[in-house]
């Protein structure tokens, strides 16, 4: 894994990144990365976490997120995403597997619109899901039901 939280690192993540094809773990939080979140990182086949929380990220979360699809916890708050939330999440079943590490998903404290991609709710095995302080709209699908481990929901 590469570890590089609480520094006071700054540019952008590589799209080399997605070379990686062993990497377990990106730890990148409170930095100061800017820029999109490359692609690439739908390589990462091995990637159970991504932890990029409080950074600049900007532009859109990519659909290739949902190639990494070993991911069990997923960080990316407190950044400037925008656009909505891809469907493509929802390819994310190991989301929430019990770890005592995982969080979970959280995407809150961006900039994201739109409605919740109604993927997200086959997420079945997710215990906590934080998209709140964002400008998402919509209707709350009665398939959040199949969520039956959600021990936590923020949409505030």
């Amino acid at each position: 894994f590469i570890q590089l939280n609480d520094n006071k690192i700054d540019g952008s993540i590589s799209s080399n990144i997605g070379k990686l094809s062993s990497l377990s773990g990106f730890y990148c939080l409170n930095n100061s990365f800017e820029g999109s979140l490359p692609s690439e990182i739908g390589k990462l086949k091995k990637l159970n976490y991504l932890i990029a929380t409080t950074n600049k990220l900007s532009g859109e979360i990519p659909s290739e997120i949902g190639q990494a699809s070993n991911l069990v916890n997923l960080l990316l708050n407190s950044n400037q995403l925008t656009g909505s939330i891809p469907s493509e999440i929802g390819l994310l079943k190991g989301l929430g597997i019990p770890d005592p590490n995982v969080n979970g998903l959280r995407l809150d404290s961006n900039r994201l619109t739109g409605s919740l991609p109604e993927s997200m709710f086959g997420l079945q095995d997710l215990k906590m899901l934080n998209l709140g302080s964002n400008s998402l709209t919509g209707t709350i699908s009665a398939s959040i039901g199949q969520l039956q481990l959600l021990e936590t929901l923020d949409l505030s």
